[in-house]
């Protein structure tokens, strides 16, 4: 059987087993996409005039315009699919009819700690209108001058954010709701932790200790809801926290399917976020009744580079039963990007294999490099532990510190293919029983419900 799976502006064909049982995940309905500049004004208008939980966007701006404070515009950065720039324009044109001062308007690029984003990129992403008209920052978090700590939440989150979203009277954020594999959905309040905030926030909040749960050894956090996901319960409070002596936040998210948008949501920063997260649910969450034997994954649509493509990973795994078969296939356009491999060299695949995870758990903490990428260690471990993994990445080829860890790497796809078609013919447990294998083309979102 040949299939296809999208990859840049082309596809990549593989010709699987006949004998297979394929399943491919992709959408479970088919949604309406706004497929026009005045679809989208449309929608926005609609969301923005009559937000959930929160007064219309246009009554926001006025208030602050009347207690001459400053507005914050949080847009997240290059690892997203978000329109920011068609979104930033309806914004513009809401600031414009209020007559509201654009010098007292900043707009930064939530960045957490990924890489900062050069003057074309950021101009590319919210517009050359906007770009002209606003002030455009990347959000430093080892710029100290540029950081305001605010406190220790209920939780004993230290809290420092960027100053000037922390004094503004109004923030708006902008961004995309779609799973995550530690967060379980991303979007909302996200755009100010990990996105704008110090490196002590986003280490305290964003460490694996907060990923533990019953049943999760093998599993990633990505589709879980707020009230059993304790490392979004933390960004949320620690967000919000942030911003206490703001006015107002008033949350503006996309829904894509997963390229075009199909919806918006918008007002307050929670209610609108768990609203548009059901949306999600239903397009690209799934149930499933068997875990599979074999899946493959494509990391579009959030593959501008490895870490990007880490996420394909983590949500893949949920489909996967107990020593199957993963695949994963990433773009990483732009290399690593700012991930920092973890230091496993006494991490070897042997004893990945052999070790219990929470004698694995504290290895990470040791040696799994900084603590806010120690979630997506985490994942890479359980995946290494728990399945035979393989990574096809032309980009970036073979990645040693993985390699070592048991990841088997094609500079082909469809030698891995053909690598497990042979392992299955020679294994007993299919002597009697086809395998069943989930193809996912939408790895980066593509999330299973529950486990």
């Amino acid at each position: 059987m040949r299939i296809k799976i999208p990859w840049i502006n082309n596809f990549i064909f593989l010709e699987l087993p006949g004998y297979w049982k394929i399943n491919t995940l992709h959408l479970k309905e088919n949604p309406s996409i706004l497929d026009s500049d005045e679809k989208i004004f449309q929608r926005l208008k609609e969301v923005c005039n009559s937000p959930i939980n929160s007064e219309p966007l246009s009554t926001l701006i006025n208030k602050i315009k009347n207690k001459n404070k400053d507005i914050a515009i949080v847009v997240d950065d290059r690892t997203r699919p978000t329109p920011v720039e068609k979104i930033l324009n309806f914004v513009d044109l809401k600031l414009e009819a209020a007559v509201f001062d654009k010098s007292k308007v900043k707009i930064f690029i939530a960045n957490g700690i990924h890489r900062l984003m050069s003057k074309e990129e950021i101009e590319a992403r919210v517009g050359s209108k906007i770009f002209k008209d606003y002030e455009c920052l990347n959000h430093d978090f080892k710029d100290e001058k540029s950081l305001k700590h605010i406190g220790i939440s209920a939780s004993g989150i230290p809290v420092t954010i960027n100053k000037y979203v922390a004094e503004a009277g109004l923030v708006i954020l902008i961004s995309t709701i779609e799973s995550h594999g530690q967060a379980g959905f991303g979007g909302g309040l996200k755009n100010i932790i990990p996105g704008v905030a110090g490196i002590d926030t986003i280490n305290y909040t964003h460490s694996n200790k907060h990923l533990m749960m019953k049943n999760s050894n093998y599993r990633s956090f990505s589709g879980l809801k707020r009230n059993i996901n304790k490392m979004r319960q933390l960004i949320d409070e620690g967000s919000l926290f942030a911003i206490k002596d703001c006015e107002a936040c008033f949350l503006i998210n996309s829904i894509l399917d997963p390229i075009h948008p199909i919806d918006f949501v918008a007002g307050d920063p929670l209610k609108a976020h768990e609203y548009g997260v059901e949306i999600v649910i239903k397009f690209f969450g799934f149930e499933i009744k068997e875990e599979s034997d074999i899946v493959i994954a494509n990391s579009s649509p959030l593959d501008a580079d490895f870490r990007a493509g880490t996420k394909s990973m983590s949500m893949s795994m949920n489909f996967c039963k107990k020593g199957g078969y993963l695949v994963n296939l990433i773009q990483a356009r732009e290399g690593f990007g700012d991930l920092k491999m973890p230091d496993v060299s006494k991490l070897k695949g042997f004893l990945i294999k052999t070790l219990p995870l929470s004698i694995l758990r504290k290895g990470i903490e040791k040696y799994g490099g900084p603590p806010d990428q120690s979630g997506g260690t985490l994942d890479i471990i359980k995946i290494a532990k728990y399945f035979h993994s393989y990574l096809y990445i032309p980009v970036i080829g073979e990645i040693n510190s993985l390699k070592n860890m048991g990841f088997k790497f094609f500079s082909k796809p469809q030698e891995i293919i053909d690598n497990i078609d042979n392992q299955i013919k020679k294994s007993r447990k299919f002597i009697n029983k086809k395998p069943n294998v989930y193809i996912i083309p939408y790895g980066g979102v593509v999330f299973r419900k529950s486990f």
